[in-house]
């Protein structure tokens, strides 16, 4: 079975090898020039890096004062600038700057809000999704072959 932080809706672990903060944290040079093109102030650009590789790990937007502070020392360290504080990140999460990076990482992502016409398309996905696990348990094992032939066709 999956842990937790493997699914569909990720989350962060707790602990870390040196290989996964490397592997997943580190910023690369055009993320640095993204960030740095974005803000001249060093404080900003860590905040707009570090919810960036969250952005990129996780999919969806986190409070920064709910991060591991090991995932935090390694994009600061890979980015060689200064760790903020707690109250720092707990600050920054209150503040309309949250917002405005929001929507650079949203548009470097590639991702975009959800419209309140996306919403019915989603709520019809979530229904489908739902209706074809009901199907799955129904038919069983024996009836696979049957039952992924309709869903392709």
């Amino acid at each position: 079975m999956s842990s937790v932080h493997e699914t569909a809706y990720p989350r962060l672990k707790d602990e870390f090898t040196e290989q996964e903060l490397f592997a997943i944290y580190t910023p690369t040079p055009e993320e640095l020039r993204f960030v740095a093109a974005r803000y001249r102030q060093v404080t900003l650009q860590t905040f707009l890096l570090i919810q960036l590789k969250l952005l990129q790990r996780l999919g969806y937007f986190i409070m920064l004062g709910s991060v591991p502070r090991e995932v935090i020392q390694h994009i600061c360290s890979r980015a060689q600038v200064r760790v903020p504080t707690k109250s720092a990140l707990t600050r920054y999460d209150k503040s309309g700057t949250k917002q405005r990076h929001r929507t650079h990482l949203r548009q470097f992502v590639g991702f975009r809000e959800l419209l309140p016409l996306d919403e019915v398309w989603l709520k019809e996905q979530a229904f489908q999704a739902a209706r074809t696990k009901q199907e799955r348990l129904l038919f069983g094992d024996a009836n696979r072959q049957i039952y992924n032939a309709r869903l392709n066709a």
